[in-house]
Order: structure tokens, then sequence, then C-alpha cells
């Protein structure tokens, strides 16, 4: 699962290394920019996602953003997490 926190208008980068994904035959769910986090932990559980790529262009969204993985860490066990975007330096 592939998704930009709320607050992000656009990730051209993230919908970019979906394309490369699916090129490579990785099973993909796009969720795009400004994902609400409500619901996202039912997605993770409905869909079967083992892993949850965010990308985060602005620090100040940083805390957010880590509270929003360690609720999914807590509804979906064994949850991976791959990071990019300048938010998260």
């Amino acid at each position: 699962m592939l998704a930009s926190g709320a607050a992000a208008t656009l990730n051209l980068r993230l919908l970019l290394f979906s394309v490369f994904l699916r090129k490579k035959g990785v099973d993909v769910l796009y969720l795009g920019a400004d994902t609400p986090s409500t619901g996202v932990s039912d997605i993770i559980r409905i869909q079967e996602v083992g892993l949850v790529c965010l990308s985060l262009t602005d620090p100040a969204l940083a805390e957010q953003t880590t509270r929003l993985m360690d609720h999914l860490r807590e509804s979906a066990p064994g949850l991976a997490f791959v990071l990019g975007g300048v938010g998260f330096s």
C-alpha cells in the first residue's frame, strides 16, 4: 500500500514508485495524496497488506505520521513500513 499523509496535496514520486512496482509484478494498492488516516487500518486488514510505503514532504507532519504508524502497528502486528521524503529527515 502506498500513501501520502493528510495535507499532502501531490506526490508524483510516490505515484511513479507505484508504477515501477506494478511493472515489476508487485500488487500495489495506491491510496494517493492526502490520504486520511480514518479507515486505513480497515483497508490494511481487508486487503491483507503486509508493507506500507509512506511519503512525507512536510517535516511539520512527522509527529502526526508517526502516530499513524503506531496506530497501524497496533492494528496489524508485523506490518512493515518503507518511508520516503524530506519530511522524515
